[in-house]
């Protein structure tokens, strides 16, 4: 919980896809039948992996917006669990406030709007919120997804979005959950919480770089040095 290197840590910026942390612990709230089905949204979102009326279970789409980082899948399962979108943000907001994020505000559930800002102090209370979820956790250290629609008879695979855990950015460390975000008013955000081999964990948020690739880069390099130059107390016995 001690913060071991910061800079602009209040500073709130355009939370991209890192939104979808908060949304899914909404989401996890509503607790859904994650057996339902329902037809993706129709709105205009950027998005490579998902069709307008294709249909999915709740499972899918929840593995696809915390995977391959899917907007319409976010946007489709906020829909289904029994809010109107107003309701489902305002809810978004509150929780925020009930975990003590004083520096965000969230417009929309997918992280488009460059409305949705927070803070990396903010960030870090979210992502050490979000990881204590087990659905959450499963799903952000998935390597791949696979869906196949009915509707249109076509297999399409996404691969995660967090190429820290998928190793095609070079590091001994372990991931153990986080969430990448991008838009152009964002640069390129990024969240993760890795471990050393000795056991050892840190949160680390990265964002506003200026490359897909740096954001792995700096986190990782944050990291390995904050394990290389501090030691961690050693836990006392309590009797």
């Amino acid at each position: 919980g001690k913060v071991l290197f910061a800079s602009n840590e209040y500073t709130a910026r355009p939370l991209a896809s890192i939104t979808k942390l908060m949304s899914a612990l909404v989401i996890l709230e509503r607790n859904p039948d994650w057996s339902s089905s329902t037809q993706v949204v129709a709105d205009d979102l950027i998005d490579t992996h998902m069709y307008a009326g294709d249909t999915y279970t709740f499972t899918q789409l929840w593995d696809a917006a915390l995977i391959g980082s899917s907007n319409k899948a976010i946007m489709t399962l906020s829909d289904a669990v029994g809010w109107n979108r107003d309701a489902f943000v305002a809810r978004m907001n509150e929780k925020a406030h009930e975990m003590g994020m004083g520096e965000t505000v969230f417009v929309e559930p997918t992280g488009l709007d460059e409305g949705n800002v927070s803070s990396p102090s903010d960030i870090a209370l979210l992502l050490q919120e979000a990881l204590q979820h087990e659905r959450i956790v499963n799903a952000v250290l998935t390597d791949k997804l696979s869906l196949f629609s009915k509707e249109r008879q076509k297999s399409h695979s996404m691969w995660n979005t967090n190429w820290l855990h998928l190793g095609w950015i070079p590091s001994k460390l372990e991931v153990v959950g986080g969430k990448t975000g991008y838009i152009t008013a964002s640069g390129y955000n990024f969240t993760t919480r890795v471990a050393h081999e000795d056991g050892r964990e840190l949160d680390v948020v990265v964002l506003g770089t200026d490359s897909h690739e740096a954001r792995f880069a700096e986190a990782r390099d944050l990291a390995e040095w904050t394990f290389t130059h501090f030691s961690w107390p050693e836990e006392k016995e309590s009797y």
